[in-house]
């Protein structure tokens, strides 16, 4: 499926885009130009032509367009009405955001708001609405790149970042508006007289756009519903397996539970976003606060991971492990609250973005930091297993810990990678940031497979291990033999079956000295 997709995210890459900006003077065209829907935006085909308006946007004002005055005799004089049964709204995007305007939702309300005073002018409504990008967004082969366009984000919840219902908004590369700006001066003026006389013209074409191509593309919705499906079935698959565990009332308040609750509101919380616009102010906090929520709980796994390894063989690195995981806690809770706080304003002072590139790259080195040491003492306790005498439930337990916590590890820095500026930045065409945001979702629902996998992981306790060196030493007398070991076979694991398990089994050979 995964190839297929690809397959057709080029297909429709290098599929001809039709041109949809015209200008004409009657049935003559002059010029035309390209143009695109904005990211995401379902628009049905359309095809609006009516006459030219460019939008005066008001200083000192918020997002307002200077309106048009009531006088009924001014459109009439034109003939505005006879000739047009609609107008074409335009407005370029750096007049807009110096009045004020913070996104293109922002415009297309004020817009609105402009067409009421149309009809007191005896000008035709209009419905559709043209954004001329500034140069910025207009390079490279791919124009209109979303990844560069803050005007998609709004910044407050009460706010509203989609498209706006009941206006046709399409965006235009200011290199090419240039173009079809001077191809209109340089055209031959049309012939003066009668008022049937040929008059300027604008047609738009609804065209979705290189972006839009791939991205609501039959092939990537199919692979995006296939990821929500999986992590469906994983959430739902956990609840089935919680579910007794409340009704019987055995679910413990330990590191183990509180792994799978992280992991199971984290996991719910970036499920929701497969169906959102993937650039907008909701899904960017949801994806956030899953992020962090998982690396809580990813952090939670390792210091299990360590808590079982310093019964088994104590070493004071593990206690370094401990320290650079505290660390990393405070610095990804310190990014996850910046990071919310920055994306409330429109734009952050410098202390703000220097803050925030810190405690990024800050909580990456401390997570590969920890996650080299985690490594090195898997793996040596791979290979040294035969000089440790455990229980085959607490080799089973310990190496399923290890195995998750490798998932959610290589998951989390896949996530943490993925969403760093210059790498997103490098998505500069439509398929590699399609590739990108399918490789983000593989990484998410591997870190949901894995903390939401941690219920079923019996963690051992000192009650049900052996020390050091007890297989190279032998047994000694009176002691009891790897059977008589309490032997568990998964599921839920109360604190009152684990204080059982200690009373009858292992926590006799405590008492006896068989631990060293």
């Amino acid at each position: 499926m995964l190839v297929s997709c690809l397959l057709a995210l080029l297909l429709a890459l290098f599929s001809p885009a039709l041109a949809s900006l015209s200008f004409s003077y009657g049935e003559k065209t002059i010029v035309t130009v390209p143009t695109q829907d904005l990211f995401q935006a379902t628009t049905p085909a359309f095809a609006h032509s009516g006459f030219p308006i460019q939008l005066v946007m008001q200083t000192g004002a918020t997002c307002q367009i200077v309106p048009e005055i009531a006088d009924p005799t001014n459109g009439t004089a034109l003939g505005l009405q006879q000739a047009y049964t609609e107008s074409i709204l335009y407005a370029v995007w750096n007049e807009a955001e110096m009045a004020g305007c913070i996104t293109f939702n922002d415009l297309g309300q004020a817009a609105l708001a402009y067409n009421d005073t149309l009809a007191g002018a005896a000008t035709p409504g209009s419905r559709t609405l043209i954004v001329v990008m500034p140069p910025a967004w207009s390079q490279g082969p791919f124009k209109g790149n979303p990844n560069i366009i803050p005007a998609y984000m709004a910044h407050k919840a009460s706010k509203s970042d989609g498209p706006v219902r009941g206006l046709a908004m399409a965006l235009v590369a200011s290199d090419d508006f240039d173009d079809f700006v001077k191809a209109g001066q340089d055209a031959p003026p049309p012939p003066s007289g009668p008022s049937n006389s040929p008059k300027p013209r604008f047609t738009l074409l609804q065209e979705p756009g290189p972006w839009n191509d791939v991205f609501i593309d039959v092939e990537f919705q199919a692979v995006n519903l296939c990821f929500l499906l999986l992590n469906v079935i994983f959430l739902l698959h956990a609840c089935y397996r919680l579910v007794p565990v409340i009704i019987k009332r055995e679910l413990a308040l330990d590191l183990r539970n509180g792994v799978f609750l992280l992991g199971l509101v984290s996991s719910g919380l970036y499920m929701g976003t497969f169906t959102m616009r993937i650039i907008s102010l909701s899904t960017f906090l949801l994806r956030l606060w899953s992020s962090y929520l998982g690396s809580l709980a990813f952090q939670m796994i390792l210091y299990m991971w360590s808590n079982v390894l310093m019964q088994i063989r104590p070493h004071r690195y593990l206690n370094l492990l401990r320290g650079i995981i505290g660390l990393a806690f405070l610095l990804v809770t310190t990014s996850t609250c910046i990071h919310t706080v920055r994306i409330t304003q429109n734009r952050p002072s410098d202390a703000m973005n220097t803050a925030s590139f810190v405690v990024i790259y800050g909580s990456i080195i401390a997570q590969l930091i920890i996650g080299s040491i985690f490594l090195a003492y898997s793996v040596q306790f791979r290979k040294r297993r035969d000089t440790v005498k455990v229980s085959a439930e607490t080799y089973r337990a310990l190496s399923k810990l290890t195995y998750l916590a490798w998932i959610a590890f290589f998951s989390y820095l896949g996530l943490a990678i993925g969403n760093l500026p210059p790498l997103v930045k490098v998505a500069s065409s439509p398929v590699s940031f399609a590739i990108l945001t399918s490789a983000m979702a593989i990484f998410a629902s591997a870190r949901s497979f894995a903390l939401l996998s941690i219920l079923g992981v019996r963690v051992p306790n000192k009650s049900t291990t052996l020390g050091p060196s007890a297989l190279a030493s032998g047994q000694t007398s009176g002691s009891s033999s790897p059977s008589s070991l309490p032997t568990y076979h998964g599921g839920y694991v109360s604190y009152e079956e684990d204080q059982r398990s200690y009373k009858s089994g292992a926590g006799r050979v405590q008492e006896e000295g068989q631990i060293r």
